[in-house]
């Protein structure tokens, strides 16, 4: 994708969700962080659109970091939206979930792109011989 027509398009996805944000809130640092996060966001997402793709095709059927990052949202943004206002603050609930949206495209870009060695520190587990396996990625 041409990067002039990324650019236009990541305004208008920053602008609709920002404009939708002004018709319940009107703080300017709101609205400005909001865009911000939202044309910071879909660049980075329309760049690479890789980070779009959802892998349903694991062997055990269980996502568990889909899960984590699911849930962790859903209670970080709700914290984040209901410690502003009563009973929920509409524009901090967006702003977190760009914010979420944002790391989480990073985070990703930065694995694939090899500047973050995923390795865990968890031991390998062992066969039935005592010989350390790993688990096929």
């Amino acid at each position: 994708m041409r990067r002039s027509l990324r650019y236009a398009l990541a305004t208008i996805v920053a602008g609709s969700i920002t404009f939708g944000v002004s018709l319940v809130h009107d703080s300017p640092l709101l609205l400005v962080g909001t865009f911000v996060t939202y044309a910071m966001t879909a660049t980075l997402w329309l760049r690479y659109p890789a980070l779009l793709q959802l892998r349903p095709d694991r062997r055990d059927g269980f996502d568990a970091v889909g899960a984590v990052i699911a849930g962790g949202t859903t209670f970080g943004i709700m914290s984040f939206a209901q410690s502003l206002a009563d009973p929920i603050h509409l524009g901090a609930a967006v702003m977190g979930l760009g914010l979420v949206f944002l790391g989480t495209g990073y985070g990703i870009l930065l694995v694939e792109a090899g500047d973050v060695p995923l390795e865990s520190l968890d031991v390998p587990a062992s066969n039935t011989d005592g010989n350390a396996t790993r688990r096929s990625e």
